[in-house]
């Protein structure tokens, strides 16, 4: 029989994650290769509570003509996430569905934001 990866559920009141785009699903399974842990604790954090900035210095909005982005033809404010070794991870929040896009991955510093 052939092995299949489970995926952690999420609770009723917690968020879903979605890729926006492909790029995003590439961007991600990268970045889990080099920091699964901390993909893991960034996944409860955005789960539970994404709109929620413990540490302002590794979670915050996105500044300028970055600050937002349209996602399913909607405009919403656009975070930044960074990870250890530069890497990055940029989402928005659909307050209404309970659900959080990701945006952008990356596994270096972007240059749109140095």
């Amino acid at each position: 029989m052939k092995e299949r990866s489970v995926h952690r559920p999420t609770k009723k009141i917690e968020y879903t994650l979605q890729h926006a785009e492909r790029a995003c699903k590439v961007g991600w399974s990268d970045v889990v290769a080099s920091q699964r842990n901390g993909c893991a604790d960034l996944f409860d954090r955005l789960t539970a509570d994404p709109a929620n900035v413990d540490n302002p210095d590794k979670q915050h909005r996105l500044k300028g003509n970055l600050s937002t982005t349209t996602v399913r033809g909607v405009e919403r404010d656009q975070w930044q996430y960074e990870m250890a070794k530069g890497a990055r991870v940029w989402y928005v929040v659909d307050r209404d569905n309970k659900t959080v896009y990701l945006t952008r991955v990356a596994t270096a510093h972007p240059n749109q934001t140095k």
